[in-house]
C-alpha cells in the first residue's frame, strides 16, 4: 500500500531538484552552442567548456557528502550555498558577452576575457548543481514516510500520520492501522527520482523555446537564474518544516520525561505515605472476610494487601 498523499516537504525537495535538473539540462544541451556562437570560441574550446562542467560536477558529487559527514555542515547551508554558486555562475555566463564593451578599448578586439568569465560561470554552475543534487536525495530519502497496512482482524483501529508544515496546517495521511515502515524510504527516493528527472526532460525544449522566442540563448539562461533564485524560497520552506517537526518532537519528548518523573515521584510519595501511616507498612481497608487492601491514588496504582491467616499473623504485600 502507498500513502494517499506524500508529505509537503517531499514535494519541496522535488521542486528544488526539478529546477536543478533544468539547469543541468541547459548546460548539457545549450552551453556548447552558447560558448561557440555567443562567446565566439572554437569548436575545441566549446567542447572543453562542457568537459569542465562535467568534471566539476563529478568532484562536487563526491565531496558534498564528505562536507556533511566530516565537517558536520548543515545540509540546508549547503543547499543555499549551491543555489548561490549556481546563480552567480549563470550571471557570469549571461554577462560574459558584454564584458568587452564594458572594458572599451582595454579589452581589445581579440580579448579572451569574455571567454574566461564564461568558463568561470560554467565552473560555478557545476559546483552549485553538484552540491544540491545529492543533498536533495539524501535528505528526501530520510523523510519519515508512513505506510498503511489493512488489518482485517482489527478494522476499527484507525490511526493517522501527520506532517506539520510551517503554515500550521496539517497534511494527514488517513490509513487503516497505520504503522511506520523504514522500507518506505525507497519509495521517497523513487518519487524524487521521477519528479526531478522530469526537469531534465522538459528543460531543453523549454529553454529552446525561450531562445527562439527572444532570439538569443542568453535569455534562456536568464530564466534559469530566476528559477534558481526562486528555489531559495523552497529551501527556506524546507528549513521551516524541519525546525517545526524537530521542535514538536523535542516538546513531546520533554512532556514524556516530565510525566515519567511525575509518576516516579508520585509512586515514592505513595510508598512513603503508606509506610508512615501503618505499622504494617500501609492502611488496611476492609474488602471482605480475612482480607484488607488498599490501592494508592497514583498513576502506578500500588495494591497493598493485609492477609490475616488462621494463626492470627498478618502478612503485608505490595503488588
Amino acid at each position: 500500500d502507498r500513502p494517499h498523499k506524500w508529505p509537503t516537504i517531499l514535494y519541496l525537495f522535488g521542486l528544488v531538484g526539478f529546477i536543478c535538473y533544468i539547469i543541468e539540462s541547459a548546460m548539457s544541451d545549450w552551453s556548447i552552442l552558447y560558448v561557440s556562437e555567443t562567446l565566439h570560441a572554437s569548436p575545441f574550446i566549446s567542447a572543453i567548456s562542457y568537459a569542465l562542467f562535467s568534471c566539476i560536477c563529478i568532484c562536487g558529487l563526491i565531496l558534498s557528502d564528505q562536507l556533511i559527514s566530516t565537517y558536520h555542515i548543515d545540509p540546508i547551508v549547503l543547499l543555499v550555498l549551491g543555489t548561490i554558486l549556481g546563480s552567480f555562475g549563470l550571471i557570469f555566463l549571461v554577462i560574459a558577452p558584454s564584458i568587452d564593451p564594458w572594458l572599451g578599448s582595454n579589452g581589445g578586439s581579440n580579448s579572451n576575457i569574455p571567454l574566461i568569465i564564461g568558463f568561470i560561470g560554467i565552473g560555478l554552475i557545476g559546483a552549485g548543481v553538484s552540491l544540491i543534487e545529492p543533498i536533495i536525495f539524501s535528505m528526501g530519502g530520510k523523510v519519515q514516510m508512513q505506510v498503511g497496512t489493512n488489518n482485517s482482524n482489527n478494522n476499527n483501529n484507525v490511526n493517522t500520520s501527520t506532517v506539520i508544515p510551517s503554515n500550521g496546517q496539517t497534511d494527514v495521511l488517513d490509513r487503516t492501522d497505520t504503522q511506520y515502515n523504514n522500507d518506505n524510504h525507497t519509495d521517497a527516493i523513487a518519487f524524487l527520482s521521477t519528479f526531478t528527472y522530469m526537469g531534465y526532460l522538459i528543460g531543453p525544449a523549454l529553454l529552446g523555446g525561450i531562445a527562439q522566442l527572444f532570439g538569443e540563448i542568453k535569455w534562456a539562461f536568464c530564466m534559469c537564474i530566476g528559477l534558481l533564485v526562486s528555489s531559495l524560497g523552497f529551501i527556506y520552506w524546507i528549513y521551516c518544516i524541519n525546525n517545526t517537526n524537530t521542535n514538536t518532537n523535542n516538546s513531546v519528548n520533554n512532556i514524556d520525561i516530565d510525566i515519567h518523573s511525575m509518576h516516579s515521584e508520585s509512586s515514592l510519595l505513595s510508598i512513603n505515605g503508606l509506610n508512615g501511616l501503618s505499622p504494617n507498612g500501609g492502611v488496611g481497608l476492609g474488602l471482605g472476610s480475612g482480607l484488607n487492601g488498599f490501592r494508592s491514588l497514583s498513576h502506578h496504582s500500588l495494591l497493598f494487601i493485609n492477609d490475616e491467616e488462621d494463626d492470627g499473623d498478618t502478612h503485608s504485600t505490595f503488588i
